[in-house]
């Protein structure tokens, strides 16, 4: 089997997309990599990193592979391409309210001890909000429907 996480994301031998890949491969596999290829390689992966979330009883958690990538290349593309990343999504149901709900879920990160998960939450915060408010707006208009 082909170690090398690059060629396995990225590369021609790539099997699927990068995020079932990523998820795939040993976190120690994945870091190493990051860490040989610098710079590059991190804003290479960042859309794919695992998002920080809050576990059954609320409290806040950073994947280690995220919270190392982002503290070790802190970088503006790093953070923005990570920051793209996270808004994909597909859900059914009330849109401004999961926007709602997923702003309240990253207030729960402005106080993380990494930088970079700070301003990512902060933005995720003003962005989730922003998109409750035009959700709410477009269901208020009936044309718009």
């Amino acid at each position: 089997m082909d170690r090398d996480p690059g060629r396995i994301l990225f590369g021609a031998k790539s099997i699927g997309s990068p995020v079932l890949s990523l998820v795939s491969l040993p976190e120690s596999l994945v870091l190493d990599w990051v860490r040989a290829h610098g710079l590059g390689a991190a804003r290479a992966i960042a859309p794919h990193l695992p998002k920080p979330r809050l576990d059954e009883s609320g409290t806040p958690v950073v994947p280690r592979l995220t919270d190392a990538v982002l503290s070790e290349f802190d970088d503006d593309q790093v953070l923005a391409r990570f920051r793209e990343g996270s808004r994909t999504e597909c859900w059914t149901g009330d849109a401004s309210e999961r926007f709602r709900r997923q702003a309240e879920d990253a207030r729960c990160f402005l106080g993380n001890s990494n930088r970079r998960i700070r301003q990512w939450a902060k933005q995720e915060v003003a962005y989730r909000e922003q998109m409750a408010v035009l959700e709410e707006q477009e269901e208020a208009e009936p044309w718009l429907r």
